[in-house]
């Protein structure tokens, strides 16, 4: 995970996102969101309605446009 904020130029601290995520901002490049649970990699029934979340609040920038 570290390696991706990187990548992405995310900052060093998280903001709480949902109850168990972290949202990494990036100036420059994609957000990135962590969330941690206690199951393992077992799939979260949460899951679906954050990932929408996620996409509808961070849509992807194309040339010259900023997010609508």
């Amino acid at each position: 995970m570290q390696l991706v904020r990187q990548t992405n130029g995310c900052e060093e601290q998280g903001t709480k996102w949902s109850e168990q995520g972290l949202l990494y901002a990036s100036p420059g490049g994609p957000p990135f969101v962590s969330l941690i649970h206690p199951g393992g990699h077992k799939f979260l029934p949460d899951a679906p309605p954050l990932i929408v979340r996620f996409f509808q609040e961070h849509r992807r920038r194309t040339a010259g446009k900023s997010a609508e």
